[in-house]
C-alpha cells in the first residue's frame, strides 16, 4: 500500500517536470503527506490537450457517496481491481490522475520481519538520484452539503518490486515518463491498454529508515528526510 508519501520540490518545478501550464503557486514543501490532506495532482484538462496541477484531498470520495469520511479507506485502489470495483471503474476510463512525489513511505510488517515490538520503524523509498516520481491515481468531485464541489484521488499499488518485498507486498504503480502520457490522455478509454501502464516499477530505489516521529501525521519537517541507523531495525537488510 501506500500511507504517506512526500513532496517538497518548488511546484513551480514540479509543474515544469510534469508540462503543467496552471499550478497554484502557494504550494509549501510537505515532508510527511498523510491521507485526507490536501495535495497537488496532475491531470489533463477537459477539452483540451492542457496539463493542470490541481489541488485535492488524498483519500477518494466517490461522486454517489453520503459521507466525507469514507475518504479515509480509499486511499488506495489496486491495479488488479480497479477496473471492476464499483467506486473505480469509471474512473480509469475518465477521471484518471498523476500524483507528483519526492519519496514514499512504508512500514515493515510481521509479514515482513516486523517482530511486533516496539514503533514500527519508517522506511523512506526515494530515487537514487531525487528524481520525481509520478504515481498512477484516479480521482472524482463529490458534492458537499454546503453545495461546493470536493476534489479528491486515490493512488493506484501493484505488487512490490524485490527492494520493497522485504517491507511490504504492495507499492505504488509509478509510471514511466511514455506512460504518465498515456495515463493523462482522456481520449483514451481502452482499459486493458490502461491497466497494462500499471505495471511494478523495476527501476532503482534508494530505502533507508528514518525518524518515527514520521509516525505522527501532524509531524512535517525537513528531519524526516534523514537516515537513522540500520541497527534500530535488525531484521530488515
Amino acid at each position: 500500500m501506500c500511507g504517506r508519501y512526500n513532496l517538497f520540490q518548488p511546484i513551480n518545478e514540479v509543474a515544469a517536470r510534469f508540462g503543467a501550464v496552471r499550478y497554484p503557486s502557494d504550494v509549501l514543501p510537505r515532508y510527511n503527506i498523510a491521507p485526507t490532506q490536501t495535495l497537488p495532482i496532475v491531470v489533463r484538462e477537459a477539452g483540451t490537450s492542457n496539463i493542470a496541477l490541481e489541488l485535492s484531498r488524498w483519500g477518494l470520495v466517490p461522486s454517489w457517496a453520503k459521507d466525507v469520511n469514507i475518504g479515509s479507506k480509499m486511499i488506495n485502489a489496486r491495479a488488479e481491481t480497479v477496473a471492476i470495483k464499483p467506486a473505480y471503474r469509471n474512473l480509469i476510463r475518465r477521471r484518471r490522475c498523476i500524483i507528483p512525489c519526492d519519496g514514499f513511505y512504508e512500514w515493515q510488517t510481521k509479514e515482513h520481519g516486523w517482530d511486533g515490538k516496539g514503533p514500527k520503524v519508517p522506511m523512506l523509498i526515494h530515487h537514487p538520484d531525487s528524481q520525481l516520481f509520478g504515481l498512477a491515481g484516479i480521482y472524482d468531485k463529490w458534492r458537499t452539503p454546503e453545495g461546493t464541489w470536493l476534489q479528491t484521488y486515490s493512488i493506484i499499488t501493484v505488487e512490490s518490486n524485490r527492494d520493497m518485498s522485504v517491507l511490504h507486498d504492495r507499492m505504488p504503480a509509478i509510471l514511466g515518463r511514455e506512460a504518465e502520457r498515456f495515463w493523462l490522455d482522456n481520449t483514451v478509454d481502452d482499459v486493458p491498454l490502461l491497466q497494462s501502464l500499471l505495471v511494478t516499477y523495476d527501476g532503482p530505489l534508494d530505502i533507508y529508515p528514518v525518524s518515527t516521529e514520521i509516525n505522527k501525521p501532524s509531524f512535517d519537517d525537513v528531519s524526516a528526510l534523514l537516515p537513522v541507523p540500520r541497527m534500530s531495525i535488525p531484521t530488515l537488510f
